[in-house]
């Protein structure tokens, strides 16, 4: 017992144990943060694919499956993002559905 109450081993102990408190700490607060800026990326992808997709649909040219694999593809590398992250088909039509009936086109 005499070691505990020596300065350079509760010092040397205090200072391990506090740092990895505030390792494990801020690993929690900036894997919170990440977390959010990914959720933003998937959310800006996502409004990209709508944009690139509108026009077309407005002209009455559907892009087949491949293309709109394509798009997807790319808007995620562009991003770093998964792309099963992205919208799947029916969402993305969900989603122009609303979005040109909300703006009346047509």
């Amino acid at each position: 017992m005499d070691i505990l109450n020596n300065p350079w081993v509760t010092g040397i102990g205090g200072g391990i144990i506090s740092s990895l408190i505030v390792f494990f700490v801020t690993k929690y607060l900036f894997s919170k943060k990440e977390n959010r800026e990914y959720l933003q990326k998937i959310k800006t992808a996502n409004n990209e694919i709508l944009y690139s997709i509108r026009p077309l649909v407005i002209e009455k040219k559907l892009p087949t499956a491949e293309v709109m694999s394509a798009i997807r593809l790319s808007i995620a590398k562009k991003y770093g993002i998964k792309q099963e992250d992205l919208y799947n088909d029916f969402s993305l039509y969900n989603d122009l559905v609303t979005e040109i009936m909300g703006i009346g086109i047509l």
